[in-house]
C-alpha cells in the first residue's frame, strides 16, 4: 500500500512537470510565430560588406 502511494505521488509530480513544460513550449512557439518580419532594409544592410565595419565604428 505504501509503495502504491509513493508511485501515485511521483506520477502526480511528473504530470505537473509535463504540463508546465508543455505550457512553456506553447508560449515559446506562439511568441516565435507572432514576431514581426525582418524588413527588406535590414536584410540589405546585413548582406552589405560595410555593415560590419559601420557597427564596429559606432556609426
Amino acid at each position: 500500500m505504501k509503495k502504491y502511494k509513493i508511485c501515485k505521488i511521483l506520477l502526480v509530480i511528473l504530470a505537473i512537470f509535463l504540463c508546465v513544460a508543455f505550457y512553456e513550449l506553447l508560449g515559446i512557439c506562439v511568441a516565435y510565430k507572432k514576431q514581426p518580419d525582418v524588413s527588406n532594409t535590414t536584410k540589405k544592410e546585413t548582406q552589405n560588406d560595410s555593415w560590419n565595419e559601420r557597427s564596429e565604428n559606432g556609426q
